[in-house]
């Protein structure tokens, strides 16, 4: 591969990109001078690597990474049972369209105030994210649903095939590249509200409790380098789901 091949390659472009981030990011540091407001790169990774090796900082990030689990096993479970039910029956989707448009609409600072009194420090994170993520995934499932070909449904039932079979071979495939976009989706959106639910609601354990306990003290590289280890983690749970746009 030639030299203008690869700087045009796709694999190039995120590390050029990050490359003239980092430049950025240094050069305005250098230029504000004021650590407490933009630190430099370097002080913020060596707060990383400083306390990669604490093992109460990694449990931080530990628990955090569960709730967002949890979080994202109730989404795909309940939008893709309605988003499918919405997809099928246009009377099921008109019934549901008001509680969803409805959790969109409400901010979400004003949901996890409310939560609180609910639950406790350590759930509210999981039900203000399920919450915020299930219109997302339901929508998602629901018009690759009503994306399928109706020809491909009228063969079916030419053919005879049973429900199982047109949910398995139809529908399924149709609505794949939907679900797995609504995923991805769901998965980022998932971190920024479990994290917020834990800075304001100070669970124990949690990295929104240690990215607020940074911000107490005043040490801003440890804001960015919290903030920089949650990117790295949702950028990896985001990898083990592919990238399939655009496949077969």
């Amino acid at each position: 591969m030639d030299k203008r091949n690869w700087l045009t390659g796709s694999a190039a472009m995120p590390v050029l990109s990050a490359l003239v981030l980092l430049v950025l990011w240094q050069a305005a540091s250098q230029v504000i001078a004021q650590p407490l407001i933009l630190p430099a790169p370097t002080a913020v990774l060596g707060f990383l690597v400083s306390h990669l090796g604490d093992r109460a900082f990694l449990g931080h990030f530990a628990a955090s990474l569960a709730r967002v689990a949890a979080a994202i096993a109730v989404t795909m479970t309940l939008g893709t049972a309605l988003g499918i039910l919405s997809g099928l029956h246009d009377g099921f989707r008109s019934f549901i369209a008001v509680p969803l448009a409805l959790v969109r609409s409400v901010p979400m600072t004003a949901i996890i105030l409310a939560a609180v009194f609910w639950f406790g420090a350590a759930m509210l994170p999981v039900f203000v994210a399920v919450l915020m993520t299930l219109p997302v995934l339901c929508d998602a499932v629901s018009q690759g649903v009503r994306s399928v070909p109706r020809r491909l449904l009228d063969m079916a039932r030419v053919y005879g095939f049973s429900r199982r079979t047109v949910l398995t071979q139809v529908y399924l495939p149709g609505i794949r590249d939907h679900f797995l976009a609504g995923t991805r989706t769901v998965l980022g959106m998932s971190w920024k509200v479990v994290v917020a639910g834990e800075t304001l609601a100070l669970p124990r354990w949690g990295a929104g409790a240690l990215l607020y306990g940074a911000k107490v003290r005043l040490e801003t590289a440890g804001v960015f380098a919290i903030a920089l280890m949650m990117t790295v983690l949702c950028v990896a749970m985001e990898g083990l789901l592919g990238d399939r746009r655009g496949r077969p």
